[in-house]
């Protein structure tokens, strides 16, 4: 947590591209952002929208 922010960082490998997926019920997932670069060094990326949330869930994944 960044005050009321969810910061998500994970550390992608370099040369590929990644996005990271949210969900509520971990059924349903929608794309939070996309065609995150891969570095080598950790990437963090904020969610707005999850102090709204009564729950949310998180997962990465590589874009194939």
């Amino acid at each position: 947590m960044a005050g009321t922010n969810v910061v998500i960082s994970f550390n992608p490998l370099a040369g590929r591209t990644y996005r990271i997926e949210s969900s509520a019920s971990l059924f349903d997932w929608s794309v939070l952002k996309n065609n995150i670069p891969g570095t080598g060094a950790v990437v963090e990326i904020g969610d707005l929208a999850a102090s709204a949330a009564e729950r949310r869930f998180y997962r990465v994944a590589e874009n194939l």
